[in-house]
């Protein structure tokens, strides 16, 4: 393999990014946010737990396969959920839940957890996960916030936790596709200039 694609598949950053594409595009507000960053950590957990029991009870050609049936059961587990619990938020999504599913379907086929999990590796995969999880919701207020001025509290009516602190959207292309791109870019580049910051005081 390109040892430059090699080292992106072992990128954190890059892997984030690739993983939060559906993510980006379809979280226009923070309880989208919190339904499909969910769906994602989810599987991934779901994949990382069950990784090592693939390696002994799978046979070795039959092991990524295993993974990706997994995660596809805890994505549709995900969706179903979703689905039962939240109907308004279910049709707004099931596109972008379905594509999310796919998307983790795809990196487990490439590969890009591992084949050398074990039970000890469990608990980062957590923080990992969880990490995942609050960047997602933090790209859905965000984006919330800049086109409309608000931040709504999730599945409640009650309406948005700061109701006119903006009389007017910011960047309205933030409720747009690219505004999810947009984003998430300057999350990115705000992330790595602060690991710098902190590699610099270190």
């Amino acid at each position: 393999m390109n040892p430059v694609a090699r080292r992106s598949r072992k990128d954190p950053v890059f892997l984030t990014a690739i993983g939060m594409a559906p993510v980006a595009i379809g979280s226009v507000c923070l309880s989208d946010a919190l339904a499909l960053g969910g769906s994602v950590a989810f599987t991934a957990l779901a994949a990382a737990a069950t990784a090592p029991f693939a390696r002994r009870l799978v046979v070795r050609p039959f092991q990524r396969l295993a993974t990706i049936l997994v995660v596809a059961a805890a994505a549709s587990l995900w969706a179903l959920g979703v689905r039962a619990l939240a109907p308004e938020l279910w049709d707004r999504l099931q596109f972008w839940l379905a594509l999310a599913g796919a998307n983790c379907m795809a990196l487990a086929a490439a590969g890009v957890s591992g084949e050398d999990e074990d039970l000890s590796r469990l608990p980062g995969r957590l923080v990992t996960s969880l990490l995942f999880f609050l960047a997602a919701l933090a790209l859905g207020a965000s984006r919330e916030f800049l086109s409309t001025g608000t931040i709504s509290l999730p599945f409640l009516p009650s309406g948005p936790l700061a109701e006119g602190a903006v009389d007017a959207p910011l960047l309205r292309i933030a409720a747009l596709p690219p505004g999810g791109f947009l984003v998430l870019g300057i999350g990115i580049a705000l992330v790595r200039r602060l690991k710098r910051s902190i590699g610099r005081k270190a």
